[in-house]
């Protein structure tokens, strides 16, 4: 096992579908290429982004803007991703932040955004009405960049694990109450409070995966995988094979680990796989070096794998999105949802048409 877990940007792939309205693709508007954003992915559909830090001349600035990546689109060239931009009808969006989490409420109607730096460390996006909300948490929230959320896709219940007391204590919150009940965290399975670790809920498992990161005192690696179970508690999970450092997810029977950084600071383009039923790790190829890159936002659908943004050890990445086709084990400037069809004569673009009615 991997010595120094990393801390790239993980999401689960969950396969309960629901109709909501988007916008119309922007195809003509691009983002600003960042790092250290929030994300969320919903049902391999779409791949949401807010916030995180751009580079302006030597400094870095956060930014406040929100769009997404259409991963229903069969087929797409790296040159020319389907940007799309959600709108806000009505209430105040969230402020410019970085080093927050995002995640996608189980009936896949809302966006939790967890920003502990912020006055209102909760915000909501309801994707259906289109408007942001927010409100405060009256805990001793942890004020550290890496603070993770995550939803039990059962019960609705958002878990912040590390959240409160500097680390030593989980919140938990039902979307709707004022209540925020803490539990500790495990300190046999973790011995120190740890940040830019993973957490996200597995479908195959039916509880959170909890994986890598450091610890918030110190610069000490977590090189534990340890489970969530919301009905009974923390457990660890032993696997075998070479372990890499973050946790990434596919299919809910696979996780996809991509990319993150050492203690050292040195970025990785290296991809490995868990199957979770045999509890076994994989190395697939890596990415050129130049693509090394962590504390980006990824995501899956279908056959494909697909990272954006993030910071190799001396800069932010380009806007420029990278794919790695997962049945094929390769990386391809073509995104294809499904790898068992032919490759179109030519590469495709996006297809510009209003999203009315979306299964996602």
């Amino acid at each position: 096992m991997r010595s120094f877990p990393t801390s790239s940007i993980r999401l689960l792939l969950i396969t309960v579908a629901t109709t909501v309205i988007l916008s119309t693709p922007a195809l003509a508007q691009t983002p600003v290429p960042v790092c250290c954003m929030a994300t969320a992915i919903s049902d391999g559909s779409y791949l949401y982004i807010q916030g995180g830090f751009t580079s302006v001349a030597t400094l870095r600035t956060a930014v406040p803007q929100f769009f997404a990546l259409d991963l229903l689109v069969e087929t797409w060239s790296t040159s020319t991703p389907p940007w799309t931009w959600p709108p806000n009808v009505g209430g105040v969006t969230p402020p410019a932040s970085n080093g927050h989490s995002m995640a996608l409420s189980n009936d896949r109607g809302n966006l939790f955004i967890w920003d502990p730096f912020q006055p209102a460390a909760w915000w909501t996006y309801n994707i259906g009405a289109r408007y942001w909300s927010s409100y405060s948490i009256p805990r001793n929230v942890t004020k550290q960049s890496g603070i993770r959320n995550g939803v039990d896709m059962n019960t609705g219940n958002v878990f912040i694990p590390g959240g409160a007391d500097n680390g030593t204590q989980m919140i938990m919150n039902s979307p709707g109450s004022s209540e925020v009940p803490l539990t500790p965290m495990p300190t046999t399975l973790l011995p120190t409070p740890v940040v830019q670790a993973s957490f996200v809920w597995s479908t195959y498992r039916n509880s959170f995966l909890h994986y890598g990161g450091q610890s918030i005192a110190g610069n000490i690696a977590n090189p534990n995988l340890i489970e969530f179970i919301p009905t009974t508690g923390w457990q660890a999970l032993a696997t075998t094979g070479p372990s890499p450092g973050d946790v990434s997810a596919y299919s809910g029977t696979k996780m996809i680990v991509f990319g993150g950084a050492g203690l050292n600071g040195v970025t990785n383009a290296d991809i490995h796989i868990l199957d979770l039923p045999t509890r076994e790790w994989t190395l697939g190829m890596s990415a050129n070096a130049t693509q090394a890159r962590r504390n980006m936002a990824c995501a899956t659908s279908g056959d494909s794998f697909v990272a954006w943004g993030g910071e190799s050890t001396l800069a932010i990445k380009d806007v420029t999105p990278i794919v790695y086709d997962m049945r094929n084990n390769q990386w391809t400037s073509q995104f294809r949802r499904n790898t068992t069809l032919p490759m179109p004569a030519e590469p495709s673009t996006p297809i510009s048409t209003k999203v009315e009615s979306r299964q996602y």
